[in-house]
Formats: C-alpha cells, structure tokens, sequence
C-alpha cells in the first residue's frame, strides 16, 4: 500500500489522527472528525475512527516481540524518560511518523511496545 506521509503539527497530540489519515488517504481535518477530539487518542478510540472509514483493523493492540509486525499497522512509540506514548505507521519496513517523517529505524531512545494490524 502505498501511504502519504501527514504531518501533525508541532507541539500537538494528533499523531493518532495522523497515523488513520494517512491510513485511510483522508486528510488531517477529516481524521480529527472521525475522532471527535482533538487530543491523544488510545487503541479503542483508533478502532473506532478506522471502522468509522470501512477499515478493518484489530481491536486490541498486539506486543511486539521479535519483530512480529504485519506488513501495515499502526505502532505504539514510548521515549526514554517520558511517559508520553506515540503513534506512527509502520508499512513495507517504514516507520510514517507524524512528528518526525520516514524512517527506516527507531531511534535509540525510542522503543515499539504493541501495534494495531490493519487489514486492507
């Protein structure tokens, strides 16, 4: 599948409305509308807003443990020191992150926990 990378915007907590517009090949506006909010998001509230779009996805976030990601999902980010969690695409070995662009690995202070697999 091939995905847009869609920024959001500094200092923000879209990065789940993001990750389902770029996803769902909608636009950032019309993703926090799926939502209703604008602020940080959880797996329920992500399910919801992809089933709201006709897109099959899990419905409970899956640990990652040796690199058992599908080849779309979505990937829960956690950063050394923060408590904070982040939400970025991960599709054809690409990490679409919201915050910080296309990447081909995490960063040292960044750790994946769980993802939502999509289907499509």
């Amino acid at each position: 599948m091939t995905i847009n990378l869609i920024r959001q915007p500094d200092n923000s907590n879209l990065c789940g409305q993001a990750c389902v517009a770029m996803i769902a090949g909608i636009s950032l506006k019309e993703s926090i509308k799926l939502f209703d909010s604008k602020g940080k998001t959880n797996t329920k509230k992500v399910y919801y807003a992809l089933q709201k779009k006709g897109i099959s996805c899990s419905n409970k976030a899956v640990r990652i443990k040796n690199n058992n990601k599908p080849k779309l999902c979505m990937v829960t980010i956690h950063y050394t020191g923060y408590k904070n969690r982040h939400w970025c695409v991960w599709n054809n070995n690409k990490y679409y992150d919201p915050a910080r662009g296309i990447k081909m690995k995490l960063d040292t202070f960044e750790r994946e926990t769980s993802f939502i697999k999509i289907n499509l």
